[in-house]
């Protein structure tokens, strides 16, 4: 299950990983990176949290959000979750309609 924490954040209780809030604006892979830095979620932590239900916790079925792992076979590509149907896809990192979420990992 999910608890929900404050200021739109949520914690996955089978990770214990703290996801949230999303947020405001677009950004291509490679800035998010610079912005966010680790707090973007990997995309096996993407994987894991479908498993768990992160998208009936938030809001997430009209956008996109790029995870912290770029494809090793192109790194002018990066890994994306879809909260649409939950997915991990790939895409150019240059693409600027990315949405982000962080996530805080126990220290």
């Amino acid at each position: 299950g999910w608890i929900s924490l404050s200021n739109g954040r949520f914690k996955d209780n089978k990770t214990g990983l703290i996801w949230g809030p999303i947020q405001d604006g677009k950004f291509n892979h490679r800035d998010a990176k610079a912005k966010f830095g680790n707090a973007l979620p990997t995309k096996e932590e993407f994987k894991e949290a479908e498993k768990n239900g992160i998208r009936q916790v938030f809001n997430m079925e009209d956008r996109w959000f790029w995870s912290a792992s770029v494809n090793p076979y192109n790194e002018n590509s990066a890994y994306y979750f879809s909260g649409y149907n939950g997915v991990v896809y790939y895409d150019y990192r240059d693409y600027g309609n990315g949405s982000v979420v962080c996530v805080e990992r126990s220290k």
